[in-house]
C-alpha cells in the first residue's frame, strides 16, 4: 500500500514535466502559440505611455533590485521582459524614459535591452544614456533617489517592476502624491493589498510573469505557464473525482502523499 501511495504522487510530479515538454514541442516545432487572456496591466501600458507622451513629460521606470542568482531571478527577468516593451514604446512615441536600477549588475543588461529597444524602432539617437540612474542597493537608498527623481524630473507615469520589499508601497504613494499615473507588478504575495491601494494598474502573482511571456513569446516562458495551467485543469479534475470517491466512502487522499 506504502509503495502505491508513492507510486501516485511521483507520478503526479511527472505529469507536470510531461505537460512542460508537450507545450515546449508544440511551441517549438509545431509553432502553436496559446493565446493569452487579456490583461489589463498589459493594455494600461499604451495609456501609460501616451499620457506622458501628450503631456511633454517622462516617464519613470523603477525595474526594482535582486541577484541574478537568486530564487528570485525570475521576477527579476520578467521585469527586464516588461522594461523592454515600455521602452519600445517610449522609442516609437519619442517620449523620454528615465530608468532607476535597483542592482549593479543590473546596469548592463538595463542599457542593452533598452538599446535593442530604440534600435528596433529607429530611434537610437533619442536613448539617452544619462537617464540611467543607479540608486543603489537597499531600500533606503533606492526610495530616497527616487523621490528625488519623482520630484525633480515630474514624470507623468511611474513604473515599478521586479523585486521589491516593504518599499512597493512608498513608491505607491510617492508616485500618486507626485501625480503620476503608476503600474507596479510584482510576485510577493505580501505586497498584493499594498500593490492594489497604492497603484492604478498593477501585475501581481502569475500575471506578472505571463504578461512577460506574451510579450517575449519565448518558448520556455510560454511553455511554462501554458504547462501549470493544463495542471491547474488536472488539478480540477482530480478534486472533482476526489468528492465523489469521498462520498462513496472512498478516501483518496491518502494515495496523493509522496
Amino acid at each position: 500500500m506504502a509503495y502505491l501511495k508513492n507510486i501516485v504522487g511521483l507520478a503526479l510530479l511527472a505529469l507536470i514535466m510531461v505537460f512542460y515538454v508537450i507545450t515546449y514541442w508544440l511551441i517549438t516545432r509545431k509553432k502553436v502559440m496559446p493565446k493569452f487572456r487579456t490583461l489589463p496591466g498589459l493594455l494600461a501600458l499604451d495609456e501609460i505611455v501616451g499620457r506622458a507622451t501628450e503631456m511633454g513629460r517622462p516617464v519613470l521606470h523603477s525595474t526594482g533590485r535582486g541577484a541574478l542568482y537568486s530564487s528570485g531571478v525570475g521576477t527579476t527577468l520578467a521585469s527586464f521582459v516588461i522594461y523592454g516593451e515600455v521602452a519600445r514604446r517610449c522609442a516609437k512615441m519619442k517620449t523620454e524614459l528615465i530608468t532607476a536600477i535597483g542592482t549593479a549588475e543590473h546596469i548592463p543588461i538595463i542599457q542593452s535591452i533598452a538599446e535593442n529597444a530604440y534600435r528596433s524602432e529607429n530611434a537610437l539617437e533619442e536613448l539617452k544614456y544619462e537617464n540611467f540612474v543607479f540608486v543603489g542597493g537597499s531600500q533606503s537608498s533606492s526610495n530616497a533617489r527616487i523621490f528625488a527623481l519623482l520630484e525633480q524630473r515630474k514624470p507623468a507615469s511611474f513604473i515599478v517592476t521586479g523585486g521589491y520589499g516593504a518599499d512597493l508601497c512608498t513608491l505607491g504613494g510617492a508616485g500618486r502624491a507626485a501625480g503620476c499615473l503608476s503600474l507596479c507588478g510584482t510576485t510577493n504575495t505580501y505586497q498584493y493589498p499594498y500593490a492594489v491601494a497604492a497603484y492604478d494598474y498593477w501585475l501581481i502573482g502569475e500575471d506578472f510573469l505571463a504578461t512577460a511571456a506574451a510579450i517575449s513569446k519565448d518558448p520556455p516562458q510560454v511553455a511554462n505557464i501554458w504547462a501549470g495551467d493544463l495542471f491547474r485543469f488536472l488539478l480540477v479534475g482530480l478534486i472533482v473525482i476526489g468528492v465523489v470517491l469521498a462520498w462513496l466512502g472512498f478516501n483518496i487522499s491518502e494515495y496523493l502523499t509522496i
